[in-house]
């Protein structure tokens, strides 16, 4: 997986956490059906059809990618 992938998880998992909700735009991520392929994001439980979820798997990447080294 890229890094900038990786970085632009960090960044939504930032970003919905500030917010208090795990939900975001599909428009977000230009390749959001191949996050959905990888597991990181589910497009199909969000209130609307044009937001994605960030899943535990993409948090967890997420946390890793920002970790402290």
């Amino acid at each position: 997986m890229s890094g900038s992938i990786i970085l632009a998880m960090a960044r939504i998992a930032r970003e919905t956490d500030a917010l208090g909700y795990s939900e975001f735009p599909n428009y977000m991520v230009p390749n959001m059906r191949q996050w959905a392929r990888e597991g990181l994001v589910d497009i199909s439980t969000g209130r609307t059809g044009n937001r994605a979820v960030i899943t535990e798997a993409g948090r967890a990447l997420a946390r890793k990618a920002i970790a402290p080294k």
